[in-house]
């Protein structure tokens, strides 16, 4: 072992280093660091290389290098190998900086994933509508274009409504109240009467149940739900521009889910819009309405 060999193998172990620890600070790989403490240069490269090694070793301790310079041999006639440029093994730390970047951008999609999750939640459970509803109706409605222009809205349905007529009752809650009828005359107390009136007659015999009809164009995606007499109600969907007709004997109650989309016409005569956009509304109409 050569003096410049015990000084750096000693200055080692007094710091608690191992050759592992020190190939890991100079990039020096292991058997070059072991031989040139050992004092093998004839597995050592040229002195100028060495020279570079002992640079590398004493600054990795703290040592002074020209002190331990003054130690390596000028030349020696023992066969020298080759000097390796590249580790024969990668390096076991990588760069900080490529692990900064891959951190920030696994960041950046945890934070999209966590506002995604939280847009659902609060749309589907706070705001109690469906996060994809807006894409859907505005993909339906950039696919059929109205060619007709719709007829001036009006105010409300009691403008249309003629005045000698009982008005359909119209709600925005889900149970509905009959709508009275010209035959709500007749009572009980005209039925137990002892000797008839001649007016008891023609309230009898009234003008024959013609039915009543009901025909709906939608201008928007509407929703609705049908009653026709005492059948089965019966849901649709209807798209924009689509045309409508239901016909009845006593009868037919309409829930619209979109009232400012669905224009009525009952009977022959045009009743409109019975809400706004998005208004959900329960009507009945008889064969005695808007004759």
């Amino acid at each position: 072992m050569s003096e410049l060999g015990e000084k750096l193998r000693q200055a080692r172990e007094e710091q608690g280093f191992s050759l592992a620890d020190v190939e890991e600070r100079t990039h020096i790989r292991r058997e070059l660091l072991e031989a040139l403490e050992n004092g093998d240069y004839a597995r050592l490269p040229e002195p100028v290389y060495v020279r570079g090694f002992v640079r590398g070793y004493a600054g990795a301790l703290g040592l002074d290098p020209e002190s331990l310079l003054a130690l390596v041999p000028r030349r020696s006639n023992e066969r020298r190998q080759p000097l390796q440029p590249v580790l024969d093994r990668p390096l076991q730390q990588p760069l900080p900086r490529r692990k900064t970047l891959r951190r920030v951008l696994l960041g950046l999609l945890g934070v999209l994933i966590l506002a995604a999750i939280v847009w659902w939640v609060v749309s589907t459970y706070y705001l109690q509508r469906d996060p994809l509803a807006p894409l859907w109706a505005s993909s339906l409605q950039s696919t059929v274009t109205p060619t007709a222009t719709p007829p001036p809205r009006t105010a409300t349905p009691e403008v249309v409504v003629p005045s000698r007529t009982p008005p359909a009752v119209v709600e925005t809650g889900t149970e509905r109240e009959p709508t009275p009828t010209p035959t709500s005359t007749l009572s009980p107390t005209a039925i137990t009467t002892a000797s008839p009136t001649p007016s008891a007659t023609p309230t009898a015999t009234a003008t024959p149940n013609r039915g009543v009809e009901v025909r709906m164009r939608a201008d928007a995606v509407t929703w609705i739900r049908i009653t026709i007499d005492d059948e089965e109600p019966v849901d649709a969907l209807l798209a924009i521009d689509d045309d409508r007709v239901w016909r009845g004997r006593e009868s037919i109650a309409l829930l619209i889910g979109n009232a400012g989309g669905a224009f009525l016409t009952v009977n022959g005569e045009d009743v409109g819009y019975l809400g706004e956009d998005g208004e959900v509304v329960t009507v009945e109409f008889g064969p005695s309405d808007l004759p």
